[in-house]
């Protein structure tokens, strides 16, 4: 995918949606909109490259899209308290790509 333009994202948050399969609710934060070429916006997030083995001897950050879930984005007022306590309770572990 291809962005004609990026802007920070200060306090804005990707929520995953609670599913039967994850009742928990799952914060991450956006780095930056990212305008697409069809127009559209999205919300970049930060993650790790490579497996939780490989990661400590070769750790790469970069920007994806969230994974394909159902996903809302809301700004860190609009966060319900089980967000706030998912996005406070670990050391956020970032998705492994």
């Amino acid at each position: 995918m291809s962005y004609t333009s990026i802007a920070p994202a200060h306090e804005w948050y990707c929520v995953v949606l609670p599913s039967k399969f994850n009742p928990k609710p799952i914060v991450w934060p956006v780095a930056v909109w990212a305008l697409t070429e069809k127009g559209d916006v999205v919300g970049l997030i930060s993650v790790a490259s490579g497996g939780p083995d490989d990661i400590s001897k070769n750790p790469i950050g970069r920007l994806i899209t969230p994974p394909p879930l159902a996903v809302i984005y809301k700004h860190k007022d609009e966060l319900a308290e089980a967000e706030l306590e998912s996005l406070n309770s670990e050391a956020k572990s970032l998705p492994q790509v």
